[in-house]
């Protein structure tokens, strides 16, 4: 196959050591060897769910004994469903907002206005739909794509045209004729792609490899063994697990048409609404089935499982409804800082720091404004900012747009206390006595 596109490799201008191999060469090693059995193309989401080293995946000598792990049933566990809605949710929730760093005040200042790409980064959705799909894709597969919408004048895309992560492989070229391979690229439908060509998000990807790895790549034994539990306990509701009863004759030498019949009349007596009377002869002996439904619900288990879901999601177990830890003497705005920094940020720094490198200019950064998210009570919230007021951190223009108010116009403006105004020595000050008038003066 011909070459696809070039590739850019990192520090271009750095002088190459001699017998040293690129950066790009040693991850095209990588690829081939993934790819020397297949048509040279690895598929993102057989190569995350193998962990790039499981062979089982490419033999396709997988257990039969447990359920496969798939998106829909994965994501039809309640527990690990409302997980991944409460994680998604949660991005998408909060604005993404670019920055440029100003050298002067050594700050990073927000662009003003706002990327097109930012403000509006997919055209057939809205942004929320857009973060939470994103999301959505990291949690699952590791991985997310999205084609490069049209160039703005400084080059850059204007928006993006996201692509259903399971239509998506990485290949390498390769020569036919000497046995080498040469650039990485990507194929979409059958179409391919130059590696820098399409945006790519990845999340829990080993040192040197390319693809990420999701939750049901890394756990989906975990996952198969949780899917087992309710299949059981589902099928014996919905099937029965145990049979009503059993009625045993006293007879060597029952034909298997007797016995056919025997259980027919039992059932025709048994079955619809009203129950009727059942006269069998005394040679035969019945004894009813009792089970505990309870039990048969797995809810010890059940429970466990949930619990195991909030452990691989990383959310706290009261979140998703199970006893955990006692919220009695944590604030709203603390539970929220740690759920941030301790479960959505493991998805939201993947998400930030590939749009920065590979959709936005040199300079400017893409970063997530949570300052919305930990909103606190109405009147701790106006107590901190007075304070950072009087302590000039903040001014009251900027606090009232922490607060969406628009700024005061100079007529709307309170009167400055006298009590705050600065002393310039042309006024007494308040703590002090005035001095009395020299008599004949």
């Amino acid at each position: 196959m011909s070459g696809t596109g070039e590739i850019i490799v990192a520090h271009p201008t750095r002088p190459k050591v001699p017998g040293e191999r690129s950066t790009i060469s040693r991850i095209v090693d990588r690829i081939r060897a993934m790819v020397s059995r297949g048509s040279g193309f690895v598929s993102p989401w057989l190569a995350a769910g193998s962990g790039w080293s499981d062979p089982r995946w490419w033999s396709n000598d997988l257990d039969d004994c447990l359920p496969i792990v798939t998106e829909l049933t994965a994501l039809g566990l309640p527990p690990f469903g409302r997980g991944v809605e409460l994680i998604a949710s949660t991005v998408a929730g909060v604005d993404l907002v670019g920055y440029r760093y100003d050298k002067a005040a050594q700050i990073d200042v927000k662009l003003d206005p706002q990327p097109e790409l930012l403000r509006d980064p997919d055209r057939l959705s809205t942004p929320w739909n857009w973060k939470y799909a994103v999301v959505n894709d990291l949690i699952l597969f590791g991985n997310h794509f999205s084609f490069l919408g049209e160039p703005n004048a400084q080059g850059w895309p204007r928006w993006l045209e996201p692509i259903n992560v399971e239509a998506v492989d990485i290949g390498v070229d390769r020569d036919p004729k000497s046995d080498t391979y040469g650039m990485i690229f990507w194929r979409v439908d059958g179409q391919t792609y130059p590696y820098g060509s399409i945006l790519h998000i990845n999340a829990g990807n080993r040192s040197g490899y390319l693809l990420g790895r999701g939750a049901i790549a890394q756990y989906r034994d975990a996952l198969s063994g949780i899917l087992s539990t309710s299949e059981h306990s589902a099928n014996y509701f919905r099937r029965g697990g145990l049979p009503s009863a059993v009625i045993s004759v006293d007879d060597p030498d029952l034909s298997a048409e007797a016995a056919e019949d025997i259980k027919s009349k039992y059932e025709a007596a048994m079955s619809g609404r009203r129950r009727r009377p059942l006269v069998i002869p005394k040679i035969y002996e019945f004894t009813p089935v009792v089970s505990d439904a309870e039990k048969q619900q797995l809810v010890e288990s059940r429970t466990w499982d949930a619990g195991l879901v909030a452990m691989i999601l990383g959310i706290p177990a009261h979140y998703l409804g199970l006893p955990g830890t006692s919220m009695t003497y944590t604030n709203i705005e603390s539970a929220d800082i740690g759920f941030v920094r301790d479960t959505v940020d493991r998805w939201a720094k993947p998400f930030e720091g590939s749009v920065t490198k590979w959709a936005m200019p040199y300079g400017q950064t893409a970063r997530f404004d949570w300052t919305g998210r930990m909103r606190t009570d109405s009147k701790t919230r106006a107590e901190v900012l007075g304070l950072e007021i009087t302590a000039g951190i903040t001014t009251v223009d900027e606090a009232r747009r922490m607060l969406h108010k628009r700024p005061l116009t100079e007529a709307e403006k309170p009167a400055t206390p006298a009590a705050l105004l600065p002393f310039t020595g042309q006024q007494t000050p308040p703590d002090q006595e005035p001095e009395p008038e020299e008599i004949g003066a």
